[in-house]
């Protein structure tokens, strides 16, 4: 039987087998969460208003948060639609304080004028619910104040989007009345205030809106014209 021949001698510094090199799997990287859109928001405060208002007390905020991610976008809604409206009609508006006539100029400076009170009524409107809650055995706290007093008016802004056509802008401050339902749950949930003093709570909360509707309607007519 004839012997096998010896294995050819590999150079030096290699090994007789190579190692087959596995393939490297790269690791994801996580995404950065995703901002909750306001879109989303005011969508699930109209359609899942409890659910919303919990995960709304349960995520910390700070009143930079609230403005920027939710009531500078919303604030806007209805003076965009009513600038639009007022226009395209021709210069005709319609508010609480009545119909009349304004010049497109004036409608731009009308709808900047309704924006920054929008801005200024939430602040204000938050500060009165916070300095209320004592009378009602309610929970002091600026934060959360703000963030009923903001979240809360999310169907007054979209009611604000009917002013696209002037007429049925007084129909949209009757969609706005369901602000009240929204600040009910909200200052039940965030503010703390005892089931029997919800109502009186929210109806003083309300008049304060309607009052702080009426004056913007009242100075913008005075200013316009």
């Amino acid at each position: 039987m004839t012997p096998a021949p010896p294995n050819p001698p590999q150079p030096p510094g290699r090994s007789r087998t190579p190692t087959p090199r596995r393939p490297v799997t790269p690791v994801p990287r996580p995404l950065p969460p995703r901002p909750d859109r306001w879109v989303d928001r005011a969508i699930r405060l109209l359609t899942r208003t409890r659910a919303e208002w919990s995960a709304i007390a349960a995520v910390p905020m700070t009143p930079d948060t609230i403005y920027r991610t939710f009531v500078l976008p919303m604030a806007a809604l209805g003076p965009i639609a009513g600038t639009i409206g007022t226009i395209v009609s021709g210069g005709e508006r319609s508010t609480l304080a009545g119909t009349y006539t304004l010049s497109p100029v004036s409608a731009v400076a009308a709808g900047a004028f309704d924006y920054a009170f929008n801005l200024g009524a939430i602040w204000v409107l938050a500060l009165l619910i916070d300095r209320l809650a004592p009378a009602f055995q309610a929970h002091q706290g600026r934060v959360d104040a703000l963030k009923v007093a903001a979240f809360g008016a999310t169907p007054y802004w979209v009611g604000g989007l009917l002013a696209i056509v002037p007429k049925l802008a007084p129909v949209g401050l009757l969609v706005g009345a369901y602000s009240l339902r929204l600040y009910a749950l909200g200052l039940g949930q965030l503010m703390r205030a005892p089931g029997e003093r919800v109502l009186s709570y929210t109806l003083a909360v309300g008049a304060a809106c309607l009052v702080l509707v009426l004056i913007a309607s009242a100075v913008l007519l005075l200013v316009t014209g």
